[in-house]
């Protein structure tokens, strides 16, 4: 039953003024511009000004984000105006409530059981005023109870002319007997709405209103071998129009605030912000947790029209970490660019959000291991230059572009044309990128010239490199997408090269770094023949040396670190032999020099094999009081400093003794005359102890230093003096 409504001066009012909606309103129904009339067709815009005079409620409402309206259940996300009778989409599973919300709006409902309909390729019906057409693919079927497809699994169409507001029935699925079985049905609307179901009886109901005037539905089923069928046809058309919502929809806000920069675990968190950016007043939770990485809500003050937004603080565990090196004289550790000039131990934590320049692949190799970061590695020997040339090393598309093209060497890929710049992007970016860097000339040769690398940050390294050997290697948390390369060296047929390219992805962690410091204040001995450290022993062994950290300078021409030995031969030494064969990391050479220093006795480059170490065997040195050895790094190869063992011995004659003639025995008191300091067969030396005239004493000769000559004993008898004896003279007168 329609209810009645007291007719007052301002409804009436309101209603006039509905009635007198000019050409412009109108216009802006049809054309869907007032969003609650989206949905309506041209057939029901008379209606809006022919309904009978009745009371209308007209409600304005300002609502955040969504609206739902009383009077319909409906939620509107849209501003617009919306009317109850026609204002309803909905869909239904039951018939008793869809003829209700039918009533409720005012609609006519038409009915059809559809039985006694005679077999048909299409079915042409009327329902109350509206013309309904039921087709299949292959015709449809009755069998005077309801109406279906005539083959299994096909789709039946019901269109409606003129179009309708709602509908509802019963559908099911059968088999070839007729008989109702379970199976899947969806309903499909002409205003795109949809509902799947699972049937198992013919009372199951579909029921829809929609704001938008229907024209068909369409029924399908995805399970084979069954009939789509329905009987039971309801429409609903005509809805009055009685309550009017005026609705204005402010979209809710997203409150949004500035990221926060990853911290390490404990570090201080500064307390989150309560306006947003945007001007959003609110409250956070959970709490703030500085140790481990947490997302936190942010919900706006109640009457803010927004939504709520959340923030992940990342926070990193920390790893640690050392590092045991010796400098001279300074250090500058390249983590905290730190100069450092006493021996020490020095700590920093280093959050992964660090920016740092590290020149030095293993020191490269060690900060991104230190962060775990994962390194991916290609020397580029194996690439075929393109333009542009594309790699993959890990996750990571590389990708290296030249104005000119890319070239491909035998280990190295460079610009096809000289002086262009060499570009390379990575996909996705990455947190650090090292490589050798040089430029060559148009024979591939490797010579002097200006490199500077820049990174997508803007951050620039700069600097002449002269070998194929120079590294460049930078960290960036908060990613490196690419680099350019190029040379300031603008001269003709000069050429931007690479090899040996390193990236490192995805840091996890922050990094305690410890650095174990030993400073060589004064350099040690061994960097020229003047300080050459002394070997006094026939035999010595010497393990751990470093040429890269002793400070050590080269003098005899070589760009390599070296060490100088003074080795002072024993007086008996006939021959030495000296190898690095043992406790020796990379390439060396072994050099002899007489004891000048110049004159080169002897040189030994690898002669050990495939260990890639050096020894020298029996040199004669029986001319020489001492010699100087040299131990070297291998030059060229890029391993010419690391660690090294150095064994030396000396092959001795046997030593031979002094010889003196025998002194004839003495009286106590008689003098002594100086025992000779040198013997018959010319050793000289020193007598121990003291002559004594008293005494028969042994006398020790200690040949003087250099001789191979043992010590020699000498004993002088000295006699002690005789009391005579007589035999006594008897007494006489």
């Amino acid at each position: 039953m329609k209810k009645k409504y007291a007719l007052k001066p301002q409804i009436l009012f309101s209603f006039l003024l509905l009635l007198s909606v000019n050409c412009t309103i109108l216009a802006q129904l049809k054309n869907g511009t007032g969003l609650g009339y989206s949905g309506l067709s041209n057939s029901i815009l008379p209606r809006i000004s022919s309904l009978t005079p009745s009371v209308q409620n007209t409600t304005t409402v300002t609502a955040c984000n969504n609206y739902t309206w009383s009077v319909n259940g409906q939620t509107y996300a849209n501003s617009g105006i919306y009317t109850s009778g026609g204002g309803i989409t909905q869909i239904f599973n039951n018939q008793i409530a869809w003829n209700d919300s039918a009533i409720a709006t005012g609609a006519t409902v038409a009915f059809n059981d559809l039985s006694g309909i005679p077999l048909a390729t299409t079915i042409n019906l009327t329902i109350g005023t509206t013309t309904v057409t039921m087709s299949a693919p292959s015709g449809m079927y009755s069998n005077g109870i309801f109406v279906g497809a005539s083959n299994p699994g096909e789709p039946i169409t019901v269109t409606f002319s003129p179009p309708i507001y709602g509908i509802a029935g019963n559908f099911f699925n059968t088999d070839i007997a007729d008989t109702v079985v379970s199976g899947n049905i969806t309903t499909t609307y002409s205003d795109g709405a949809s509902d799947s179901r699972t049937v198992a009886t013919d009372t199951e109901t579909f029921g829809y209103f929609s704001t938008t005037p229907l024209t068909s539905l369409v029924l399908t089923t995805t399970t084979s071998n069954q009939f789509i069928s329905f009987k039971n046809l309801s429409i609903a058309s005509n809805p009055a129009a009685n309550d009017t919502l005026d609705l204005t929809i402010i979209p809710a806000v997203t409150p949004t605030f500035a990221a926060i920069t990853p911290i390490c675990t404990g570090s201080i968190l500064t307390a989150l912000p309560t306006t947003s950016d945007n001007g959003i007043p609110g409250i956070w939770s959970p709490a703030l947790d500085n140790t481990t990485t947490t997302t936190y809500t942010f919900t706006p003050d109640a009457g803010e029209c927004a939504t709520v937004a959340n923030l992940i603080i990342t926070v990193f565990p920390i790893t640690s970490n050392s590092t045991n090196l010796s400098a001279c004289t300074s250090y500058t550790w390249p983590i905290t660019g730190v100069t450092y000039t006493t021996t020490g131990s020095y700590t920093t934590t280093i959050p992964v959000t660090e920016t740092v320049v590290i020149d030095n692949l293993p020191l490269w190799n060690q900060h991104a291991l230190h962060f775990n970061a994962a390194i991916n590695t290609n020397d580029l020997s194996t690439v075929n230059a393109t333009n542009p040339t594309i790699i993959t090393l890990g996750t990571t598309t590389i990708t290296m572009s030249a104005p000119g093209g890319m070239y491909s060497g035998a280990n190295f890929v460079g610009t096809a044309n000289p002086n262009n710049p060499m570009t390379i992007s990575f996909n996705p970016p990455v947190y650090g990128v090292s490589a050798n860097y040089f430029t060559t000339d148009i024979n591939d040769a490797v010579i002097s010239g200006n490199i500077t690398v820049t990174y997508s940050n803007g951050s620039e390294q700069s600097r002449t490199v002269t070998t194929d050997t120079d590294t460049f290697g930078y960290f960036d948390a908060n990613s490196i997408s690419s680099i350019v390369i190029s040379s300031s060296t603008n001269v003709p047929n000069r050429y931007v090269a690479l090899k040996n390219l390193n990236i490192a992805a995805n840091p996890g962690s922050c990094s305690t770094q410890t650095l174990d410091l030993t400073i060589n204040t004064i350099p040690p001995p061994g960097d020229t023949l003047a300080t050459a450290i002394d070997v006094i022993s026939p035999n010595y062994t010497t393990t751990g040396n470093n040429l890269s950290t002793n400070c050590y300078i080269n003098t005899i021409g070589d760009p390599s670190p070296d060490v100088w030995y003074k080795v002072t031969l024993d007086a008996c030494a006939q021959s030495l032999s000296l190898n690095t064969c043992s406790g020796t990391n990379y390439d060396t050479i072994i050099r002899v020099f007489a004891q000048n220093g110049t004159t080169q006795l002897a040189v030994s480059d690898d002669d050990c094999g495939t260990t890639l170490q050096s020894s020298i065997s029996n040199l004669d040195v029986s001319a020489q009081n001492f010699v100087y050895v040299v131990v070297e790094g291998y030059t060229g190869l890029g391993n010419e400093q690391g660690n090294y063992g150095l064994d030396i011995t000396q092959t001795l004659l046997p030593q031979t003794i002094p010889a003196f003639t025998a002194v004839a025995p003495i009286c106590n008191g008689d003098s002594i005359s100086a025992l000779p300091t040198i013997s018959n067969n010319g050793y000289t030396g020193t007598w121990s102890p003291t002559l004594d005239n008293t005494a028969t004493t042994t006398y020790t000769f200690t040949p003087s230093a250099g001789q191979c000559a043992t010590t020699a004993s000498l004993t002088i008898t000295v006699n002690q003096p005789v009391t005579p004896a007589f035999t006594a003279v008897a007494p006489i007168c």
